[in-house]
């Protein structure tokens, strides 16, 4: 049985510059993934990989405000920092950083959904 994908899957551009604007709207559905990967976008300038520890991270993802923001979300570095874990290292390029930022927001999400639903019952209880 012929698969009607198979040509498909050798075309090496899956994408081109012209899909920015699909591309853009399909992160905003997620913005965990968007926040990665502007910071990806971000690293790529300032980080020569591979990257050791979280020092080296901090040192050029830092900024003067402590803050990074995407569209209308804002993430502060000390709480990224919470986030990535030691295991985390090295990251050893642009792809490895983006999976592994991608996750501590994933961590950092649930972890605050957590504290949330823990004050909500906390507060009914009372």
């Amino acid at each position: 049985m012929n698969n009607p994908c198979s040509g498909l899957k050798d075309s090496p551009v899956l994408f081109e510059p012209s899909d920015l604007r699909l591309i853009e709207q399909a992160l905003s559905f997620h913005p965990d993934l968007e926040m990665a990967v502007y910071l990806t976008k971000l690293a790529k300038t300032r980080l020569c990989f591979p990257v050791s520890n979280i020092k080296e991270l901090a040192i050029a993802l830092e900024t003067d405000n402590q803050q990074v923001c995407c569209r209308d979300r804002v993430l502060y570095w000390k709480d990224m920092k919470k986030f990535i874990k030691s295991q985390m290292f090295p990251i050893l390029n642009e792809y490895d950083f983006l999976s592994k930022v991608y996750m501590a927001l994933c961590i950092g999400a649930e972890y605050h959904h957590h504290e949330r639903r823990f004050m909500e019952l906390r507060r009914d209880c009372h």
